[in-house]
C-alpha cells in the first residue's frame, strides 16, 4: 500500500500474513439423508495434500479419499454401514510442507 503525505512523500509498507494449518475433525455424524451432517468431512485449512482412510473395527479398511473436498457418507459398496464405531487415519502436508498424522474414533449414528 503506498501513502501520501501533505508534502507530497510517498511511503510503502507491507504486512505478511501467516495462516497457520489447521484440521477440525468431528467424532460423529449421522447419515440418514436429512440435508444436515450427512458426511464424516474433516475440514482442512492450509494444507494441501490429504489422505483419510476408513477402517471398520476389525481393521479392515472401507472407504479412503485424498481430496480436501472428500467425505464419507457412511456407505461400503453402496450399502449403509452399522450404526457404530470407526477408526480414521489422517495424513496430510501442510502448503507449509509440515506433515501431520491422526488416528481416531469417529461414531455412525443413524
Amino acid at each position: 500500500m503506498s501513502v501520501a503525505d501533505s508534502d507530497g512523500c510517498f511511503a510503502m509498507d507491507s504486512v505478511v500474513v501467516d495462516v497457520l494449518p489447521t484440521i477440525y475433525i468431528p467424532d460423529a455424524f449421522t447419515p440418514n439423508g436429512d440435508g444436515l451432517n450427512d458426511v464424516f468431512r474433516p475440514k482442512f485449512t492450509g494444507y494441501s495434500n490429504i489422505e483419510v482412510y476408513i477402517f471398520d473395527r476389525w481393521g479392515q479398511l472401507i472407504y479412503k479419499w485424498n481430496t480436501l473436498d472428500g467425505g464419507w457418507d457412511g456407505t461400503v459398496n453402496g450399502n449403509k454401514v452399522q450404526e457404530d464405531t470407526y477408526v480414521y487415519m489422517i495424513k496430510a502436508v501442510s502448503y507449509l510442507h509440515q506433515s501431520y498424522q491422526a488416528i481416531g474414533n469417529v461414531t455412525v449414528i443413524r
